[in-house]
Order: C-alpha cells, then structure tokens, then sequence
C-alpha cells in the first residue's frame, strides 16, 4: 500500500484531486463515449494486490473504452488518493466522492448515457441514488456481498437495512453474486428487476506461461482474507492434523495472531497474482473453509473462479451458490470436508469443461451486460414517436 500524505500537502491534494475531476469530466464531454460510470465501489483503490468485484468491474469498462469515476474507501483525509494519469478513470475517497458526483451529475454530457453503479449501500448514498435518477442516470445496485451478516460479525459497521431497503426500491435495476442473497433482496422491493450477477475471472489472472504440475507431496492451498469472523480455523487445523502427510499452504491478510498451527499448516502472508501462480502450480486442491452461515450463503467467491483458472478441484464448507459448479465439493463438517478432500486429491478436472465455464463467466462479460441493462432501461423510458 503506498505512504500516507503529510498533513501539510492533504489540502493540496484534495484542490488537485478536484482539478484532476475538472479534467476528468472535459474528457469526457469532448470524447465520443457511449457510457460514463460512477462505480460507488466502497473498497481499497485499484491497486496490484488487492482486486475485488467493482475493481474487477473498473479495470473492464476503461479496457473496453468507458470512462469510470471509481469511489474508495479510507478512514482518514490523510491516507493515499492514487494520482491521474489523464486516462478513462479517475479515483476519489469517499470523503471527497459525495460532491464530485453531485458535480458530475449535472454537467451536460450529450448522448452519453449515465451509469451509476452502487457497489455497497453506504448511507451517503441514498441522495446521489435519487440526484442521479433526477437527471436521467440509470442507476444500479450490484449488491456483491450480504452486508446485514457483514453487520453482524463487525466488519460493515456503517450498514442499515433501510438504507439498503431504500437502494434496492429506488435503484432502476439492482443484481446480486448468489441466489441466496437475489431471493433475500427481492423481498424488499415490489416494482424493481433483481437479477442474479455471478462473480467472474479474469484471464489475466494467469501468469504467463502458467502449467498446473502437482509433485508427490499433497499440498492443499487457499487464499483470500483470512478473519477468524468467517474463516473456519479450528475446523482446518483439526483437518490438517488429521492429514500430517498433506502441506496447507494459506495466502493471505488478517490471519489471528494467536493461532496454534500444526506443523503441515504454513501462512504464506499477501502474494501477488503472478505469486500465486508460482505457489498454486504444485498444488492439488483449493480449498474454500469459511463458516457455514447465513454470510456464506450470500457469497460467491471470486477465488473459486481463479482455483479454476489454476486447473484445481474445489472443496469448501457450505455455500449455496457454488454448489453446482463444476469439480467443486460443499460440506456441512469438518469430517466430511476431510472426506470431500481426500476424493479431490485424486480428481483430474477436464481442462475443457473448466475454459468453458471461465469462458461464460468473465468480468468482460458482467461489465458489459451491467451496460447492456442500462441502455434497455434507458431505452424503455424514452417516449414513443407516434405515427403520423
């Protein structure tokens, strides 16, 4: 992560962030652009470690030639603000989002459509949601994760259900990661579209070159974050003590610092995509042990797409959404879960039918059915031309 601004420079920094806006938005005007986006993405600025669904979602639209006003969390006016580079996107904190989008919304930005996009139902909001609906933005909520359950454990502090309530009722069209949560959200509106969104992969995500060869040691791999809140620690260390001849290898961020670990259990810290490349090639299965709970249920999990990038079968503890992918096993306890993984140790996934399902599910392709929803509600609320 990169150095925080003195407090000597923060005022600086923002009058160069609005500048940066100003120059931003001209693009735009003067650009033969089809789309602009405002991603309300509420997670950490675009960066190499760290990639999740509205960064995922970002780094397609500017790919494909649409100019993104990406919102990112951070707690203090002195923690980093990415500089620009004059390109499709632009990022902003979300101490300094709420008015560059009031801003934006009402500059005249001739045929090209706005698209606003809410990554997470952040109290603030609620007002742009309604601004940008009053001046002819589409607006969409992509509810990536069960908030309330995030609420729950101590990791959405700054969540309300009526806030969320309010998003899903008045966005033009919300869609959501899971089943589960599609079903959940639909019961809060009766006059609004919610769809069903999967997660996606992302080609790049290979290193070049990538070849799956496990060697004969059995080693089992995960990564992501690693809090005990939804990570089911005591449930993968009583399965590694029962496999000592099987090496866990665990990447990842905020892993508790008083784990008692066996021996076969090695935290390999954060890693790089091309990191974990390197690491996975030898690995024979990836593993997905969050706790079975009602958070789980609403998640589908970016990595499961990328295990599968990798060439590996898949075993987690419950989680509805994935149940039906392709080499993937979910299990209700620790002792089935060792059970699923020694049966995936010896599973050969087909190269053919995991590139097909990577093929269908792609951020390329979300990125652009998010546009293909805005333009046909777009379409819809133009008047009809009589006949004459």
């Amino acid at each position: 992560m990169s150095d925080p601004i003195p407090a000597a420079e923060v005022e600086n920094r923002i009058k160069q962030l609005h500048a940066d806006f100003d120059a931003f938005v001209t693009r735009v005007q003067r650009g033969d652009y089809r789309h602009v986006v405002v991603m309300f993405g509420g997670t950490t600025f675009i960066q190499g470690v760290r990639a999740n669904r509205p960064i995922r979602l970002t780094k397609c639209l500017a790919e494909e030639g649409t100019p993104v006003l990406f919102n990112f969390h951070r707690w203090t006016p002195t923690q980093h603000i990415p500089d620009y580079d004059g390109g499709l996107v632009l990022q902003s904190p979300i101490d300094q989002t709420p008015q560059l989008v009031e801003r934006l919304l009402v500059r005249d930005l001739g045929a090209t459509l706005g698209v606003f996009i809410v990554s997470y139902p952040h109290p603030s909001v609620c007002r742009l949601v309604t601004m940008a609906s009053a001046n002819g933005w589409v607006t969409l909520y992509d509810a990536r994760d069960d908030w309330e359950e995030f609420e729950k454990v101590g990791m959405a502090n700054w969540y309300r259900k009526p806030v969320e309530q309010f998003v899903v009722d008045r966005c033009d069209t919300t869609c959501c990661v899971s089943r589960p949560l599609q079903t959940k959200l639909g019961a809060y509106t009766e006059r609004r579209t919610v769809r069903l969104s999967p997660n996606a992969y992302d080609p790049g995500f290979l290193a070049p070159g990538y070849q799956h060869r496990p060697g004969d040691q059995i080693v089992i791999g995960y990564f992501g974050h690693l809090t005990n809140r939804w990570f089911d620690w005591e449930s993968l260390t009583w399965i590694a003590r029962q496999r000592p001849e099987y090496r866990f290898e665990i990447i990842g961020h905020g892993a508790p610092e008083d784990l008692d670990l066996p021996r076969n259990m090695v935290l390999l810290g954060p890693k790089t995509h091309p990191e974990i490349c390197k690491l996975a090639a030898r690995w024979h299965v990836g593993i997905i042990p969050f706790r079975p709970s009602r958070l789980a249920d609403g998640v589908d999990p970016i990595k499961i797409y990328e295990y599968f990038g990798l060439g590996l079968p898949v075993v987690s503890l419950r989680m509805p959404q994935i149940a039906d992918y392709p080499y993937t096993q979910t299990v209700d306890t620790p002792e089935a879960f060792l059970d699923a993984l020694d049966d995936a140790i010896d599973t050969e996934p087909d190269p053919a039918v995991l590139d097909a399902f990577l093929t269908e599910h792609t951020w390329a392709n979300r990125a652009a059915e998010m546009l293909r929803w805005a333009d046909n509600i777009n379409t819809k609320r133009q008047p009809s031309i009589a006949s004459p």
